[in-house]
């Protein structure tokens, strides 16, 4: 299983948060990693 959670765009809100609750429910411990998307990425 691939444990990188896919974002969208780095400015957006939900991206803010989303990086966030990996950290806060320590995910990170677990291998899961959060990568902002990019405009490019997602055409």
């Amino acid at each position: 299983m691939t444990k990188v959670i896919d974002g969208i765009n780095p400015g957006a809100g939900i991206s803010r948060f989303s990086a966030r609750m990996v950290r806060d429910y320590g995910l990170e411990r677990h291998g899961y990693t959060y990568v902002p998307g990019t405009s490019a990425r997602s055409r």
